[in-house]
């Protein structure tokens, strides 16, 4: 039984990363969803004048 945990151990270590990977790719498209939506909204502020 002892040599399967190199194998929990490098799969706990693995799931790690892939989290801290998943929390760096859902901080950014949560970072770009608030950018374009500034975007959006600037546009439709800027727009709406001449419009209407």
């Amino acid at each position: 039984m002892l040599h399967l945990y190199p194998l929990f151990t490098a799969g706990r270590i693995t799931m790690a990363h892939v989290a801290i990977g998943m929390r760096r790719w859902s901080a950014m498209m949560v970072v770009g969803f608030i950018a374009v939506a500034l975007v959006a909204y600037l546009g439709y502020v800027l727009v709406k004048p001449e419009k209407f």
